[in-house]
């Protein structure tokens, strides 16, 4: 009888604390969205006619081939704007963006192939790009290609800049352990793309 009495306890134990933990791991994640979300201010004013250009190095052999997107904001209101993308050799395209996206946190089923965007942590860190240095925070997700390959994202994201000011992919089975990204574009390897904030030009 003791020894079942014991095992019940255990039992009960082991759920309390699974219970504690869920709890302390949401309450985490909600604490840092509310943090987030709070942060929106920072950001810069945005004004039509502002311009962010990305630049995008892709690994390969014989090394890093770069590309680069120019986003022009056409109109704006409280929250969000529509930009026209310019990509090299794509015609342009009009998207409406957010000043301040609802990153970095959880939001399961992000994009058509994304397996789901998550934090890392609970706080900002300092990133430095050509644009400027920026605090921000960092997220991860995994995406599966149309040909089946999968991809590991990371994207550090800065108080109200609609757009990554880093991002860092690599393909799983050859980059995908890394962690820290690359320091300077001569370093991209192959299996791995790096895109930064080139630029940001306010009118």
């Amino acid at each position: 009888m003791s020894r079942l009495l014991a095992s019940v306890l255990a039992l009960a134990t082991l759920a309390a604390l699974s219970a504690c933990e869920r709890q302390r791991t949401h309450g985490a994640a909600a604490s840092w969205g509310e943090r987030w979300a709070g942060l929106a201010h920072e950001g810069p004013r945005w004004h039509a006619g502002a311009e962010l250009v990305v630049v995008t190095r892709e690994g390969r052999p014989g090394g890093p081939l770069a590309t680069r997107e120019r986003w022009v904001l056409l109109r704006r209101d409280s929250v969000s704007g529509q930009f026209e993308c310019q990509r090299d050799g794509e015609p342009p395209f009009v998207v409406a963006m957010r000043f301040h996206p609802k990153s970095p946190s959880v939001v399961l089923g992000y994009g058509g192939a994304a397996r789901g965007r998550f934090a890392y942590a609970t706080g900002l860190e300092r990133v430095k790009v050509p644009a400027g240095s920026f605090r921000c925070g960092r997220t991860w997700r995994t995406v599966e290609e149309d040909d089946g390959r999968m991809m590991r994202v990371d994207e550090w994201w800065a108080p109200g800049i609609p757009v990554p000011v880093q991002s860092w992919t690599r393909w799983e089975g050859v980059a995908d352990t890394l962690y820290a990204p690359p320091r300077r574009a001569a370093d991209v390897r192959v299996g791995t793309e790096w895109a930064v904030l080139e630029r940001i030009r306010q009118p």
